[in-house]
Formats: C-alpha cells, sequence, structure tokens
C-alpha cells in the first residue's frame, strides 16, 4: 500500500474518531450538568436541630387526631375530589415514645407566638375550634372558644391573642379541639402539645435577612419561631418552607397550602 494510501486511512480514522467523540463528549457535559441541578436541588437549606432536653417526652402531648375517617376535599381544578387520611396535626417535631404515642414540643422567644396547625377539614364542615393554654400548675390562662376558619383544608398559623405574654423559661400546653358534628363529641378532632418560652440569646439580631435569621433560630432550636420565619419567606422561595418540615419528618405537608388564622366572632 502506498505511503499516500496510508496517510489517507489514518485521516479518515481520525475523522472517524472525532464524529464520535463529540457527541460523546457533550453527553458527558449535558450529564454533570443534569447531575450537578441535582445536587443543587437536593441541598438541605435549612434543618432543624433539635434541643437535648427531657422536656421533650410526655405522654400527654397527642400531635395528630384520630385519622380513621376518610376526609375528602375539593382538587385545585374544583372538580376533583381528593380524598385523604391526614388527621388534623400540630406542625411540631414530634418524639415517638411509644407505638401509639409521641411528644409535640417546643420552643420559643417569644412572648406572643404563632403556633402552626394542618386541619384536614373544610371551614364549612367546622362547627367549632376551640383553643386552649395551660400553665404548669394546669391552669388556664387563655380560652378562645369562638374562633372561624377560614381557606381550610390547609396549613394555619395561629398567634393568640394573649392579654399578658408568656412568662421566660416556664412551659405551657395548649389544646385544640375541632367540633365537627355538634350532636356527637365522638367525631370532634382533638390535639395537644407543649411550648416554653426562653430568653431571646444574644446572637439572634432580628435585623437579619430572614434566611439568614431562620437559620440561626433552627440551629438554636427554636421551633415555633423558626416555623414562622420560614412562613414569611414561602412566597418568594418555598423551597425553605419544604426543607425545614422534610427535617423533622412533616414531609407530608409540605405541598399544602397556608393561611393566617383565625378570626374570632366575639
Amino acid at each position: 500500500m502506498h505511503q499516500s494510501q496510508l496517510s489517507l486511512l489514518a485521516w479518515i480514522g481520525i475523522l472517524f474518531l472525532t464524529a464520535i467523540g463529540m457527541p460523546l463528549t457533550q453527553g458527558t457535559a449535558l450529564a454533570g450538568e443534569q447531575q450537578q441541578a441535582q445536587q443543587a436541588e437536593d441541598i438541605v437549606l435549612i434543618k432543624f436541630r433539635q434541643p437535648d432536653t427531657d422536656e421533650s417526652s410526655d405522654p400527654q402531648d397527642r400531635p395528630r387526631g384520630g385519622g380513621s375517617r376518610q376526609i375528602c376535599k375539593t382538587g385545585t381544578n374544583q372538580s376533583e375530589i381528593v380524598c385523604t387520611n391526614q388527621s388534623l396535626t400540630a406542625l411540631v417535631p414530634s418524639n415517638q415514645l411509644s407505638s401509639n404515642t409521641s411528644s409535640a414540643w417546643g420552643l420559643t422567644v417569644e412572648g406572643r407566638p404563632t403556633l402552626w396547625f394542618y386541619v384536614p377539614y373544610s371551614s364549612n364542615a367546622i362547627h367549632q375550634v376551640i383553643f386552649e393554654l395551660l400553665d404548669s400548675n394546669g391552669t388556664k390562662i387563655f380560652v378562645e372558644d369562638t374562633l372561624k376558619l377560614s381557606d381550610t383544608p390547609g396549613i394555619i398559623g395561629y398567634r393568640p391573642p394573649l392579654s399578658q405574654a408568656l412568662e421566660i423559661h416556664k412551659t405551657y400546653r395548649w389544646h385544640l379541639l375541632l367540633r365537627l358534628d355538634p350532636a356527637s363529641p365522638s367525631g370532634d378532632a382533638y390535639i395537644s402539645g407543649r411550648i416554653k418560652r426562653i430568653a431571646r440569646p444574644p446572637h439572634l439580631q432580628q435585623g437579619q435577612d430572614l434566611r439568614q435569621f431562620a437559620s440561626t433560630l433552627a440551629k438554636a432550636g427554636i421551633w415555633y419561631d423558626t416555623l414562622t420565619v420560614v412562613s414569611n419567606l414561602y412566597a418568594d422561595d418555598p423551597r425553605y418552607w419544604q426543607s425545614l418540615l422534610t427535617s423533622v419528618g412533616l414531609k407530608d405537608f409540605i405541598e399544602e397550602p397556608i393561611s393566617r388564622c383565625c378570626a374570632s366572632s366575639k
């Protein structure tokens, strides 16, 4: 074979390998970009650190109501009926104590904090809402029995209009009861949990960027205020809300609508 023919064959081989290599290189680059995008999507934006304390365990807490009934609600297109087995739930980190009991406890630095709940019932199906707050002696310091819910099913943030602020270093128990059928109390939905106010740590400055402030609260283990701050970020970036709920085992509620609560008929 002449030298010129060998050169021609070598040149053809180079062109062939180049033609094959180009799409492979592009494919590798594309796969790398997709992997980076997935890794970015999987980043935990905010993670809650539960404080180490014996107070987080109390069998009297009831973070979830009875879930034996299947609840149906109208879908986003207003014609589809979506059924769920979700129950009335306190959006609080839950500490499993046994197969059928768990506790619900969290910290706040606010004297008049916001508490968060998932309500699976339509506001039209709720006959009465009763919220109670008790001190450590079991004395009722606040009772609200004329609340009117709206925009449910969904998540509500309720800030009780307390006449006096919660005291620092004291733990309070709350109760939330939804009366669905006034003729049958056995059908009531009921949950309970606890909240403790602590002194504001010096490094917690409200003038911070909301994302930074929420992250600082989460690292300090201050649950109720972390969730409230993150709720204010939801409209601009729902990923923070979703990341926080996922970090404490509340992933089932990340897509539920959020509304402020509540109107009193007094």
